[in-house]
C-alpha cells in the first residue's frame, strides 16, 4: 500500500490527482494539504515514512513547490518527491533544480495519461 502526501491548493486538481493515484495504486493512503504551511507542520510531527510527496509549484502563499522540495530534502525525508504544475515554463525552470530520483510531471500528464503509463513515474 502506497502512502502519498499531496500538497495542492486547487480543489478540482486535488480530486483529479487523487482519482488518478487510486487508479495507479491499489488502495493508497492519500493525505491532502491545501497549504504548504499545514504540510510542513504535519511533516515536522510525522514519524511515519511516506512513499511519495506530490506537490504543486504555485500557491497563494509565499512558499512555492521548490521551497517545499528543499525543505523535504534538507530534513532528510526519504520520500520520492514529485513536483507538478499546469505551467510548462515553471517545470522547465525547476527541471535544473530537482535531483534524480525525484521527478517533475505536468498536471496534464497525470490527468490525461493511462495509469499503466504513469506508474513507472511514481516508483
Amino acid at each position: 500500500m502506497k502512502k502519498i502526501l499531496l500538497i495542492e491548493d486547487d480543489p478540482d486538481y486535488q480530486l483529479l490527482i487523487q482519482s488518478k493515484l487510486r487508479e495507479i495504486f491499489y488502495d493508497p493512503v492519500i493525505m491532502v494539504f491545501s497549504r504548504p504551511g499545514d504540510f510542513i507542520t504535519f511533516l515536522n510531527r510525522e514519524t511515519d515514512v511516506w512513499d511519495i510527496i506530490l506537490s504543486d509549484y504555485y500557491f497563494e502563499e509565499e512558499t512555492d513547490g521548490l521551497d517545499i522540495y528543499y525543505y523535504v530534502k534538507s530534513s532528510g525525508v526519504p520520500s520520492l518527491f514529485i513536483l507538478t504544475s499546469s505551467y510548462n515554463h515553471v517545470l522547465t525552470k525547476a527541471e535544473y533544480q530537482i535531483k534524480k530520483p525525484d521527478r517533475i510531471i505536468s498536471k496534464e500528464e497525470i490527468i490525461l495519461n493511462s495509469p499503466e503509463s504513469l506508474k513507472p513515474l511514481f516508483l
